[in-house]
């Protein structure tokens, strides 16, 4: 039987991690992209802090969501 997903309750330690990783994910596709340009069509899409902090739903999927994004 599944357990029971909460929904997640945020704080501002989550946010400020939120944003470290998003910065970092950003900078390191912009990192890539100018030393070769030609990577960019395999390269993902840069992201948004919005769109993360929407996109998660409970603390699994937040943890699952930053260690994917830390790799």
């Amino acid at each position: 039987m599944p357990k029971k997903q909460y929904s997640i309750q945020w704080r501002e330690q989550d946010l400020a991690e939120v944003e470290r990783v998003v910065k970092n994910f950003n900078a390191k596709i912009n990192r890539v992209k100018r030393k070769n340009p030609k990577a960019e069509a395999y390269l993902p899409n840069t992201v948004s802090k919005q769109d993360i902090i929407n996109s998660i739903g409970t603390r699994a999927d937040f943890n699952r969501t930053l260690n994917t994004m830390k790799r």
